[in-house]
């Protein structure tokens, strides 16, 4: 049984977890929090079509860090970017005919029309 006890007890293990990995929380903190919104939004968007398509598709999240001075680097810029490939349908195929003058039909221009069949 649940108490609101240990309810408290697994978020603060979840919170401590996210203070010890500094990954996911300079992450959460780049752009005042804007990568991670859109890691969030692109994330379930990969899934879709994923899903919808039966291909892979992947999300890439690229941090970019570079010395702030010439001297001794103890100040970082930080910079983020959130890449989605999403997998896409193949097209359909349409048939068409071609036509002695090079166009293309929908109707086989073989093929008598039904009422020029009835006769």
């Amino acid at each position: 049984m649940n108490t609101e006890m240990d309810k408290g007890r697994a978020l603060d293990k979840t919170q401590e977890r996210m203070i010890k990995n500094g990954a996911l929380h300079l992450v959460a903190q780049l752009d005042s929090g804007r990568l991670a919104d859109d890691f969030a939004g692109k994330y379930p968007l990969l899934v879709e079509a994923v899903r919808n398509t039966g291909k892979k598709g992947t999300i890439t999240l690229t941090l970019t860090l570079e010395p702030d001075n010439m001297g001794e680097v103890c100040v970082l810029n930080v910079t983020g970017r959130v890449r989605t490939a999403l997998p896409e349908r193949d097209p359909r195929k349409t048939v068409f005919y071609a036509t002695d003058d090079n166009q293309l039909v929908r109707d086989n221009p073989l093929q008598g029309e039904f009422s020029e069949m009835k006769g």
